[in-house]
């Protein structure tokens, strides 16, 4: 691939989608709700809606998060060219800043459901219902997630070329 000369930032991004379109069998974004990562996924939805491809959308939710960012992921799943949207609220070991008691917060654990700041979405993946088999457990850190939903993502469609666009 050619490197990227006298390019604006949107044809580079464009070119890149094209030639990820056209290697990759499946691809997924992995969404935080932040700028970088829903500018990316409304600019990917504009060149996979050209070429007639969907993608689809991994989002760890972390139960406590600004209202304003819930609401911005809950708009962006209506963009057009989206498959599957992977709305995952599993416990996992989250490093915890705001207590000196527990040095650890576990997301969206039922043990603590009173204390929970918001309830579970609606079609969210669960403890209850999520497809990772064994490979879950939640002693996993934020890191082992992503790499779990990695591997499930590339066994569960079978294919050997998958991408994962981060931001």
């Amino acid at each position: 691939m050619k490197l990227y000369t006298n390019k604006n930032v949107y044809d580079a991004f464009c070119e890149r989608m094209n030639f990820i379109i056209d290697e990759f069998d499946h691809i997924y974004i992995s969404l935080s709700g932040g700028k970088d990562s829903s500018v990316t996924m409304q600019l990917a939805n504009k060149v996979f809606k050209e070429r007639g491809r969907t993608f689809d959308v991994m989002f760890i939710d972390y139960e406590a998060q600004y209202m304003a960012t819930i609401d911005h992921v809950e708009e962006l799943k209506s963009l057009s060219s989206i498959g599957t949207f992977y709305h995952i609220c599993l416990p996992f070991k989250a490093n915890n800043a705001s207590s000196v008691f527990n040095r650890f917060w576990y997301p969206w654990n039922e043990e603590y459901r009173d204390n929970w700041v918001r309830d579970l979405p609606s079609d969210a993946i669960t403890q209850h219902n999520h497809p990772f088999g064994e490979a879950y457990n939640d002693q996993l850190f934020l890191r082992g997630l992503f790499k779990m939903f990695a591997n499930w993502y590339r066994d569960s469609h079978g294919a050997d070329k998958v991408a994962n666009i981060q931001f």
